[in-house]
């Protein structure tokens, strides 16, 4: 309950935010200024991606995510070296931003802790995606072969057409 208001406030504030900022970085810098005094030590992971389809590049920021990765057909993936602190932490977060160039049969995985830290999870996922296409449902497995109450499970798979 509490988590909920606390996401819709921060989902509320980053359309109100892009409205008025010209850049990623800017984006992330106004939300930081509103979650600051809202969250009472409360943070939250953001990944931003612009993607220039004719130019064949991405341009990511990070702000406490997982490292998205760059999956291609053949098969072979690599995790994007972009890490960069939570929003509403700290008064000047440093995000991580990275310039990439596409290459005609990649694509792009963002996805939440709750994904990346499971190695069982992360696996499923990949091979899914290497075999299928697409991103299979995650949400009833366990992680690790655990029991426990899964953690947020989101995943987006970015493909230029």
């Amino acid at each position: 309950p509490a988590a909920n208001v606390y996401s819709m406030f921060v989902l509320s504030a980053l359309r109100a935010t892009a409205n008025y900022a010209s850049s990623g970085p800017e984006i992330l810098s106004r939300l930081n200024a509103l979650m600051l005094p809202a969250g009472e030590g409360d943070s939250v992971g953001i990944s931003l991606i612009e993607i220039d389809a004719g130019k064949g590049i991405a341009n990511i920021l990070n702000a406490g995510m997982p490292r998205p990765l760059r999956l291609a057909n053949s098969g072979r993936h690599t995790e994007i070296q972009v890490v960069g602190q939570p929003l509403g932490w700290f008064p000047s977060p440093i995000f991580g931003a990275i310039e990439i160039h596409l290459e005609p049969d990649d694509r792009l995985l963002f996805w939440s802790d709750g994904i990346a830290d499971s190695e069982t999870l992360r696996n499923s996922v990949i091979l899914a995606i290497a075999s299928h296409g697409a991103l299979p449902s995650v949400m009833g497995l366990p992680a690790n072969g655990e029991d426990a109450e899964p953690d947020d499970r989101t995943a987006l798979l970015v493909e230029l057409l």
